[in-house]
């Protein structure tokens, strides 16, 4: 969960960056198209005004393949297929849109707007005449979805939550070498790796993990690479079950919602969610208190 988070945010930030860029060099195009437009009905009669606006369209369309030929040179049309809509996806959930509850027809209406956007069509209302209204509305809709999805995620919570004492139960009935703690964390140690090496909370750790929910689906995973972080940055089960082996061990936790996300609804891991963890620890990075330097003893004087 660490690396998608990270990852969530790597986009987004990009995304800011690729929005800026992109602004940057509609600003100028428009400022080129708008020069031509401007020698090209100079040059033409009064009657013949729709010449300009196919030199500007001209321009544009040949600014756009050449900017699509040069990605493609990288990657498949399938893979920007991907891209664009992972983008997208990543723009919605980071705009606050999500938070509005709106129907198919509203998230339509969005939608139109940003195809005007697109296009380089202003705005339909005059933003600042209706800055004020707009984020009154905007308010509005935010705090009447929040009271119903407060009340849709507890729902789901506690339905996940008896989901996974379910399976927890006819889990440990089969299972004898599962153990638990008395915090509630289920833990099965696969290989116990070198117990004269382990964690403590302070410490930072490299390891590489599959993270999946009850029903078997993967929602992280680190595939063949590797993760630092510090444990004490990270959900309670997993701070708490990574201490139980040594470097080089290998660990699965059953992660109870309490010790995990709780009744937070993120992306692929709904609210009241158990937890299941493969973990490979690979290295242990010890932070130490810093020992003050001993001064030599000074030379008496003769």
């Amino acid at each position: 969960m660490l690396k998608s988070m990270k990852l969530f945010r790597g986009l987004t930030s990009v995304g800011v960056s690729v929005l800026m860029g992109t602004g940057c060099l509609m600003g100028v195009e428009t400022d080129k198209s708008a020069k031509s437009e401007a020698k090209a009905e100079e040059k033409a009669p009064q009657s013949a005004t729709g010449a300009a606006s196919e030199i500007k369209e001209g321009e544009n369309k040949v600014v756009k393949d050449t900017a699509s030929s040069e990605v493609k040179k990288g990657f498949t049309d399938e893979q920007q297929a991907n891209f664009l809509r992972t983008y997208g996806w990543v723009t919605f959930m980071q705009s606050g849109v999500k938070n509005l509850g709106l129907s198919a027809k509203e998230v339509e209406q969005v939608m139109n707007g940003v195809q005007m956007a697109t296009r380089g069509e202003e705005a339909p209302c005059a933003l600042g005449e209706v800055m004020e209204d707009l984020q009154a509305f905007l308010q509005e809709k935010s705090a009447a979805y929040e009271k119903i999805h407060q009340v849709e995620i507890k729902a789901t919570a506690e339905k996940n939550r008896q989901a996974g004492k379910t399976y927890m139960e006819n889990l440990l009935k089969t299972r004898p070498s599962i153990k638990v703690t008395p915090t509630g964390l289920a833990y099965e140690i696969i290989v116990a790796g070198d117990e004269s090496q382990k964690a403590s909370e302070m410490d930072s750790v490299e390891i590489r993990y599959t993270g999946r929910l009850i029903d078997g689906k993967v929602f992280d995973e680190s595939k063949d690479k590797t993760v630092t972080f510090p444990l004490n940055g990270v959900v309670p089960g997993i701070k708490e079950g990574v201490q139980l082996v040594g470097k080089g061990g290998k660990i699965v936790l059953y992660i109870p919602s309490e010790l995990g996300y709780g009744e937070f609804d993120i992306p692929s891991i709904p609210a009241g969610s158990h937890l299941i963890f493969d973990i490979d620890l690979v290295n242990i990075l010890k932070n130490e208190a810093i020992k003050p330097v001993e001064k030599p003893e000074s030379s008496k004087a003769n």
